[in-house]
């Protein structure tokens, strides 16, 4: 997939008290696109106490592209509107049904880990397509 620049950065999604109910990294207008841009940093730093990374990259997967995504879909359903303003109309963008990732780390267990949290994501949510672009943010 061809580089993808976001009309809009950091919109977040509020329920009426103003609370965050989700957030996107960005918005592509033209191609009714929401991208999400994630870093694998913490998988390379290691805990000195074990000689080992913080996080698995099951763990990372499952904490980054799997929890998060599913209350930023969960999230565009209750919304009421998004801030910082001026943004995007919550009604403009509620029905927008593709996730892009970016992520920066490109390695086959980071690809696995994420590829089967996207999985069970469609699975969840038929008619999104949700898909990556690995080592670039």
């Amino acid at each position: 997939m061809r580089a993808l620049a976001p009309d809009f950065r950091h919109i977040e999604l509020a329920g009426l008290r103003r609370e965050s109910v989700g957030e996107f990294d960005g918005v592509n207008l033209k191609e009714k696109i929401f991208i999400e841009d994630k870093s694998a940093e913490g998988l390379i730093r290691v805990n000195p106490k074990t000689g080992l990374s913080y996080q698995t990259a099951d763990e990372w997967a499952e904490k980054h592209v799997y929890n998060k995504t599913k209350k930023r879909i969960e999230g565009l359903g209750i919304a009421k509107y998004t801030y910082p303003q001026p943004a995007l109309d919550i009604v403009q963008i509620r029905n927008f049904r593709r996730l892009h990732f970016r992520i920066d780390a490109d390695a086959p267990e980071v690809r696995a880990a994420t590829e089967d949290a996207m999985k069970r994501l469609r699975v969840e949510n038929p008619g999104w397509e949700i898909t990556a672009q690995y080592g670039k943010n």
